[in-house]
C-alpha cells in the first residue's frame, strides 16, 4: 500500500501572522487526520476507537474502506471530519458525499461547512475559502467549491464536494472520493429497499476511475445488505 502523499502546507497556504510553531502545526495538522481534527475542533472528543479509526483512514487512504460501526459512535461525524480533511489536503479534490437520503446527505454537508468555515480555519488555512459567503464560487446546501487557487490552476470542473441521496443517479459524475456515510438506514431493510440499495451501490463503484477510492461508513441490519456485497466484492487485476 502506497503511504499517503506528503503535503507541504506552506507551498499551499499562506503563512502571513502565523508563528514558527504555528506553521508546524499546520503542517502536522494536513498529514496526520487526528491532529487536523484536534487542530481545527478543539471540542471533538476522541475516544481510543476514534484515533484507531482517524489511523485506519489514513494508512488505507489509496484503498476502497469499510467502516461498520454500531449505531451512536459517531462515524458520520468522523466521515464528515474525513471530507474536510481531504479538502483541506487537497483543494484540487472532488468529493461526492452520499447518504440514504438527500436530507441526511445535505446534514451532513452543513456540519462539514462548520468545520471548514471558522475562525481557526481561517487562520490557519486563509485561501481555502473567500471570506464572504456571498462571493465564494458556491457554498450552497447541496455542494461546496472552494476558492483556493490551486482547484483553478489544475481547471477541475467538478464540485469539491456535492451531496446526493440514492434516489439520485450518479452515472457521468467523477470524483477522488466517494464517500458512502449511512447508505443502510431501518427504512431502507426490506427485500425491495436492500435490492435498490445494493444496485445503487453497484452502479456508484462503477464511476470509480484509477485513481480514486471509498470510504464508507455504516451499521448492519441485515446480513445481506450492500456492506456485504462490498466485501464480497472482487477486483480482477
Amino acid at each position: 500500500n502506497p503511504i499517503m502523499e506528503w503535503v507541504e502546507a506552506d507551498n499551499l497556504y499562506n503563512s502571513k501572522h502565523l508563528t514558527k510553531i504555528q506553521r508546524e502545526m499546520r503542517n502536522t495538522a494536513v498529514n496526520n487526520f487526528e491532529a487536523f481534527i484536534r487542530l481545527v475542533a478543539p471540542y471533538q472528543l476522541m475516544a481510543h476507537c476514534h484515533v484507531e479509526m482517524c489511523q485506519w483512514s489514513q494508512k488505507f487512504s489509496n484503498e476502497n474502506r469499510l467502516l461498520l460501526w454500531p449505531r451512536d459512535h459517531g462515524k458520520s461525524r468522523y466521515a464528515a471530519f474525513y471530507a474536510a480533511w481531504e479538502i483541506t489536503r487537497d483543494p484540487a479534490t472532488t468529493i461526492i458525499y452520499a447518504s440514504a437520503t438527500a436530507e441526511k446527505a445535505e446534514e451532513q454537508l452543513r456540519f462539514i461547512k462548520t468545520i471548514l468555515d471558522n475562525k481557526i480555519m481561517r487562520r490557519y488555512f486563509p485561501n481555502l475559502l473567500t471570506e464572504e459567503e456571498g462571493r465564494r464560487e458556491a457554498w450552497n446546501k447541496t455542494f461546496i467549491v472552494v476558492d483556493h487557487p490551486y482547484r483553478k490552476s489544475e481547471g477541475v470542473v467538478d464540485s469539491t464536494l456535492m451531496t446526493c441521496g440514492l434516489e439520485k443517479t450518479i452515472t457521468g459524475k467523477h470524483c477522488k472520493r466517494l464517500i458512502l456515510d449511512d447508505i443502510v438506514v431501518p427504512e431502507n431493510n426490506t427485500e425491495t429497499g436492500r435490492r435498490d440499495v445494493n444496485s445503487w451501490a453497484a452502479q456508484a463503484a462503477s464511476i470509480m476511475s484509477a485513481d480514486s477510492s471509498m470510504f464508507v461508513v455504516g451499521t448492519r441490519y441485515h446480513p445481506k445488505d450492500a456492506y456485504q456485497v462490498m466485501m464480497d466484492m472482487a477486483y480482477d487485476d
